[in-house]
């Protein structure tokens, strides 16, 4: 025996709201593996631009380090020049030590001006960081994942779609009528 055309259309429309929940379901993954690779690289982007701060940081560092280095050196030996050229004349009292005095002023006052660029720099990678850090939250709050798929609602569409096919074919077409009302 035969399906009738109206169980068959009913049918059908089932068959097509299945279908249509499977590719809302495979829409939705993909969607949700992409906003995961949108998360992944994000944060792979703040790690690698805090690196590259924090190298540039430990750079900069080094750099003072041995730029303090150098500054000491020279003000030992000015310092040292100017004992020697005192020693030589003979000259003694409270201007050779006033002048001694002021080379080894002029000395720390380089050390700390290195030491208070150091810090400065350190605090400028800090807050640098900080903003690459409130970047990263701003991307991920821009990428929003889309809702699942109700099952539910694509069966409850599927059996309106097939109540109202099997009510306009009618319980009591035949296939013979189908065919007649197409032209054949």
């Amino acid at each position: 025996m035969c399906v009738p055309p109206a169980v068959a259309s009913a049918g059908l429309n089932i068959a097509k709201g299945v279908m249509k929940y499977n590719t809302a379901v495979a829409d939705y993954d993909q969607r949700i593996d992409a906003n995961f690779k949108s998360r992944m690289s994000a944060m792979q982007s703040r790690d690698l631009q805090i690196s590259t701060n924090r190298l540039r940081n430990e750079q900069e560092q080094a750099r003072i380090a041995d730029e303090k280095l150098i500054k000491m050196a020279e003000a030992y030996k000015k310092e040292a020049a100017y004992k020697v050229a005192v020693g030589e004349d003979g000259i003694v009292g409270r201007t050779i030590l006033r002048g001694i005095n002021l080379r080894v002023a002029d000395r720390l006052r380089d050390v700390n001006k290195l030491d208070e660029t150091g810090k400065s720099i350190v605090d400028q990678s800090l807050m640098d960081a900080r903003g690459i850090q409130a970047q990263l939250e701003g991307r991920l709050a821009q990428i929003v994942d889309p809702v699942k798929p109700s099952l539910g609602a694509y069966m409850a569409e599927a059996g309106v779609n097939a109540a109202t096919s099997y009510a306009q074919i009618g319980g009591g077409t035949t296939w013979s009528d189908v065919g007649t009302g197409l032209g054949f």
